[in-house]
């Protein structure tokens, strides 16, 4: 698992078959916007304001999907640090806050 941090915005590439765990500190209200920028492989996201997500597994109850070249937007309320976590096949992704 990569451990990332940044302030409002954090891009990366999966390696092979991973989770990453992205921090972001400028958090803002919560609202976050993720961007699966892979032509060909979907990507499944966990998130949290109040501790530290559980890591996400493919169709599993509770993990939210990102089909290819798509992106969503999210909400997570809380008082600390936004940590999502990104599970794939090696694709690129973007993480954003959207009102830091």
């Amino acid at each position: 698992m990569a451990a990332l941090t940044g302030s409002l915005t954090k891009h990366a590439t999966l390696s092979a078959t991973t989770v990453d765990s992205i921090t972001l500190s400028a958090a803002g209200s919560g609202r976050f916007e993720v961007v699966n920028r892979d032509g060909t492989n979907t990507i499944w996201v966990t998130f949290s304001r109040t501790g530290t997500p559980t890591d996400p597994v493919a169709s599993a109850d509770n993990t939210r999907v990102l089909p290819p070249n798509s992106s969503k937007e999210y909400y997570c309320f809380g008082d600390s640090n936004l940590i999502v976590k990104i599970l794939g096949n090696g694709g690129s992704y973007s993480v954003e806050v959207l009102d830091g």
